[in-house]
């Protein structure tokens, strides 16, 4: 009797546990904002960089904190259609006669007929990528006309020197890597940016924002924003769904051959030889070729 009662209590406190958790996952749930994300519209003839851009637009968004994102790429908006998410988000790309593109992003509240927009020309479709996650940001604040603090820290005069001779360093050796970067088997393109920021773009439409830094001769460019499974794409599928929301930021550790070539270490997930449902935190050898 008394090991029925102990397990009797065991199995009561296992359901309440599971009960805790999915209350707790309910809540997350119901306190994201929902987007409806609908396809871009364009009078181009250029289908594929159309389609490029409206990926990346709808991964850049996913990586934002509090938005749950409903994939409506199949279908254009209209006021006509019902929707029961909170905001509703397309992009418009147009050529213009100077071969530029002039991308214009729109974000409303259906419930409230509240709606914002924002127009901008570039020069390529990389730029655009570029630009994208903070374009998407910029709107989305607008919308809920947000304010950005901002704060200043004060350093002594013997900081400041020693803070400007490091800044200096840093400053040389991103000039000097700066620019679009090729190598990889699953990725598309590498853009490294002066700021100390990037954007890594995948050959399934998947893109990663990524910071850079320098530590002594080494660059070390390391993945932000959270991770989904098409950054993964050298794992079966259900493997990357399985582990990519726990597997840390994909890092790269290297060093300049020469002004063409960066070589060194990739860390991501790899496939575990023992067991190929499994898998392991490793390192690879990677060479990027800057892009002509």
């Amino acid at each position: 009797m008394q090991i029925r009662n102990c397990i009797n209590t065991k199995i009561k406190r296992v359901i309440l546990s599971l009960l805790f958790i999915n209350s707790i996952f309910i809540q997350n749930i119901f306190a994201l904002t929902s987007v409806d994300f609908y396809a871009t519209v364009s009078s181009s003839s250029d289908t594929k960089l159309i389609k490029m851009t409206t990926d990346i637009f709808f991964s850049q968004m996913q990586t934002l904190e509090g938005y749950l994102i409903n994939d409506k790429r199949g279908f254009s908006w209209n006021n006509e259609r019902e929707t029961g998410s909170n905001i509703v988000f397309y992009a418009e790309l147009q050529e213009d006669s100077d071969s530029k593109w002039i991308c214009t992003l729109h974000a409303m509240k259906p419930d409230t007929k509240q709606n914002v927009e924002a127009t901008k020309k570039y020069d390529s479709y990389y730029k655009i990528a570029l630009d994208a996650k903070n374009s998407i940001e910029n709107l989305l604040l607008n919308l809920n006309s947000k304010g950005i603090n901002s704060s200043t820290a004060y350093l002594s005069p013997e900081q400041n020197g020693k803070t400007e001779q490091i800044e200096e360093s840093r400053k040389n050796l991103l000039d000097e890597i700066a620019g679009s970067w090729l190598g990889e088997e699953f990725i598309e393109k590498i853009m490294l940016l002066r700021s100390g920021k990037g954007l890594v773009i995948f050959k399934n439409g998947a893109s990663m924002n990524v910071t850079i830094e320098t530590k002594n001769e080494q660059i070390i460019i390391t993945q932000t924003g959270r991770a989904n499974a098409s950054f993964f794409p050298n794992l079966p599928r259900q493997v990357a769904l399985q582990n990519a929301l726990s597997a840390p930021p994909i890092k790269w550790i290297l060093t300049i051959k020469d002004s063409n070539t960066l070589e060194g270490q990739k860390q991501t997930l790899l496939k575990n030889n023992a067991n190929e449902q499994e898998v392991v935190v490793g390192f690879e050898k990677v060479v990027w070729q800057k892009a002509n």
